[in-house]
């Protein structure tokens, strides 16, 4: 049975159905009480979505993406990692698999920009291998915005596989230039969904990842 205080528009708290409800720097926390062991369907599956977005980051650790996470913009007393996961939590089935990848975020943005207008798309008459174009345009003059930001290409195969690869676009493939193009390995056949993000020159800048779609 649910404990809930205080009425809808003003601050939740107590306790409910194994979980603790409270008000923490204007968010609203939920964790499991000690001892108790989730039992109903939604508590199950909540929690196989935790674990399931607990394991990616650890994938995007070992990729090298996570400090990043300590410079997002977040709420005093928030780490990188909180930030990540009620994010990331989102695009996990409550088998604890990624099934919206649409939804994931391999990166967010420490204070640099992406671009507008993202396309992603097979370069026509190239019969001997795939290979895509993505374009982009900067209409909004930030100051962060820098020509020399390099552009970052990273897929994943999804499902229950959360790990991350790069791939390496040809030419220069920065900011300035408007679009780049790359051709995907075929050992990397099953790595179907692809992001795109920016990073500064001296690697200290980072923008959001944009979901490019599947490249099939």
């Amino acid at each position: 049975m649910a404990i809930i205080k205080n009425t809808i528009g003003k601050e939740i708290y107590g306790k409910l159905d194994g979980f603790t409800v409270y008000q923490r720097l204007g968010q609203t926390i939920i964790r499991t009480i000690a001892g108790v062991r989730p039992t109903g369907a939604g508590q199950l599956a909540q929690q196989e979505r935790l674990k399931g977005c607990t394991t990616f980051y650890k994938a995007v650790r070992a990729a090298g993406l996570s400090p990043y996470w300590k410079q997002v913009e977040k709420l005093p007393g928030q780490t990188g990692y909180n930030r990540f996961i009620s994010l990331n939590l989102p695009a996990f089935s409550d088998k604890g698999w990624i099934e919206a990848p649409e939804k994931v975020h391999l990166t967010e943005k420490a204070r640099l920009e992406l671009p507008e207008e993202i396309t992603c798309n097979p370069v026509p008459d190239t019969p001997e291998e795939t290979r895509w174009r993505i374009t982009w345009k900067d209409k909004t003059g930030y100051p962060s915005r820098q020509a020399s930001d390099q552009a970052i290409i990273a897929v994943m195969r999804g499902g229950k596989y959360f790990d991350v690869k790069f791939i390496e676009p040809t030419g220069n493939a920065l900011r300035g230039e408007g679009q780049l193009e790359f051709v995907k390995p075929e050992n990397l056949e099953e790595y179907v969904y692809g992001y795109l993000f920016f990073q500064s020159t001296d690697g200290d800048q980072v923008s959001a990842s944009h979901y490019l779609g599947s490249l099939l």
